[in-house]
């Protein structure tokens, strides 16, 4: 019985050492994430992957249920941020649990061409930060914009 116990212990041991990098991620996979406090709710979606020769893998993520303070939205907040591309490395630092959540999230293609397109220039890049940190990094940037006053001029 010992040889088949310590056989037992050694293959627990080695599941439990298996690396994150082994987790299999999906397109339109819902999951919940280390948030900021006051956000415990909120959940990104694996909207696209794809593969870069420089960065690896690309994941394109959608949030929702934020409370991100900005002057120019209704409200002055925003609760959903549309497109976040990210490395894996920054996913998995991030990421707690699969949800089974069927909640709606924003169309993450407008900001994805736009990503793209400047990316492609070498006028962009990925976040490499956990998306709490990005979150309040989006934050940060949007507070430093001014509310217009007045009719805004096209």
């Amino acid at each position: 019985m010992r040889p088949q116990f310590l056989f037992s212990l050694m293959a627990a041991m080695l599941l439990l050492a298996v690396d994150a990098s082994a987790q299999t991620y999906a397109e339109g996979q819902v999951w919940q994430y280390k948030t900021r406090p006051n956000e415990t709710g909120s959940l990104l979606k694996i909207d696209m992957i794809e593969s870069d020769p420089r960065f690896g893998e690309i994941y394109h993520l959608s949030v929702i249920g934020l409370k991100v303070a900005n002057p120019r939205a209704p409200g002055q907040l925003t609760t959903e941020l549309p497109h976040v591309p990210v490395s894996r490395k920054t996913l998995e630092s991030s990421l707690t649990s699969p949800s089974s959540s069927k909640a709606e999230f924003p169309d993450f293609r407008e900001g994805y061409t736009t990503w793209k397109l400047a990316f492609d220039h070498g006028e962009a890049a990925i976040f490499t930060q956990d998306v709490a940190q990005i979150i309040a990094f989006v934050e940060q940037t949007l507070k430093r914009q001014k509310r217009p006053k007045g009719p805004v001029r096209q």
